[in-house]
């Protein structure tokens, strides 16, 4: 309700709408599998937006293009991954309402945003955190996960870390594999009794998870992302879809944080020296197995000489 209060009165007004749109416009300017209706800034008012009309098929409605073959479902779902991926990870800048009337598709599959009343602005120490986090879950390292978690403020301080990290690896479990929802659910049941059985989640209740006001517009967008994704698979796997799109855009993404993902001078002479100290010590190593090679042949002959 604190979110809700804070974020209605720049929702309701259109000027501010309408500085998002074309901004949003502005970033997806070179992806030509999306499309951004252009605002018409000398007619928006507080309560007017006017913008250009695009038109297209709502999400919900697209089974007879996907039957006929004018849509390819798993391209779609790429799309609509892609351009989430960019806005959370890389623009800092996301529209954090992608229910099927907001996201429209042309006969050609290109995707159409629609209504830019609820964008999320993220700061870059949570998008750093979000980063390390999803690269950590790529890796399925629920060590880095954790940390990740307590980095987003999702664990409440002083919660059983033990406790947080058995709970990744049962989530990390789910994430990657190709279940369908009913089967994930049974899972995440059945690892809830487990935990209840060892008395495990009784710290949880004492040191509740927390959802900080940002990853409330993530956690919702994703859930949303994801059932776009099962309504044309039952078995679709969000990280199957990330996972390569991340790495795809991992220099970018890393560059919109201000990390330089190339060596430093101090570390590729580091790296050198290492070389440099392995190779010697392999060679030291080889030589001394080729003395050891040639005395004992030396020693054979000399053996077999004596008996002749």
């Amino acid at each position: 309700m604190d979110e809700f209060s804070r974020r209605i009165g720049s929702e309701m007004d259109f000027r501010q709408e309408a500085v998002f749109a074309a901004e949003i416009r502005h970033n997806f300017a070179t992806m030509s599998t999306v499309a951004i209706p252009e605002i018409v800034p000398e007619l928006t008012r507080q309560r007017v937006l006017v913008m250009e009309f695009m038109h297209g098929t709502t999400l919900d409605k697209l089974q007879p293009l996907i039957d006929d073959g004018h849509i390819d479902p798993r391209a779609l779902v790429r799309t609509v991954m892609e351009v989430y991926v960019q806005m959370m990870m890389i623009d800092g800048l996301f529209h954090a309402d992608p229910h099927p009337g907001n996201l429209l598709v042309r006969d050609d599959g290109t995707l159409i945003l629609l209504d830019f009343g609820l964008v999320v602005r993220v700061p870059r120490e949570t998008r750093l955190a979000l980063v390390r986090t999803v690269f950590a879950a790529i890796r399925r390292d629920a060590d880095a996960v954790t940390d990740g978690f307590v980095g987003l403020g999702v664990v409440t301080p002083g919660t059983d870390r033990a406790v947080i990290l058995r709970l990744v690896e049962t989530l990390l479990g789910v994430a990657f594999g190709r279940t369908t929802t009913q089967e994930r659910i049974a899972i995440m049941t059945a690892a809830h009794e487990e935990l209840l059985a060892d008395r495990v989640l009784t710290t949880l209740y004492d040191f509740p998870v927390m959802l900080p006001p940002d990853l409330v517009y993530f956690a919702r967008t994703a859930a949303l992302i994801e059932g776009i994704g099962v309504r044309y698979d039952a078995r679709f796997n969000t990280l199957e879809f990330a996972a390569p799109l991340a790495i795809r855009l991992r220099q970018r993404i890393f560059e919109s944080l201000g990390i330089d993902l190339r060596p430093s001078a101090p570390a590729v002479v580091d790296v050198l020296r290492n070389a440099a100290r392995d190779a010697t010590a392999i060679v030291r190593r080889a030589g001394g197995e080729l003395v050891a090679l040639a005395t004992g042949i030396a020693t054979r002959l000399s053996s077999d000489l004596w008996e002749r």
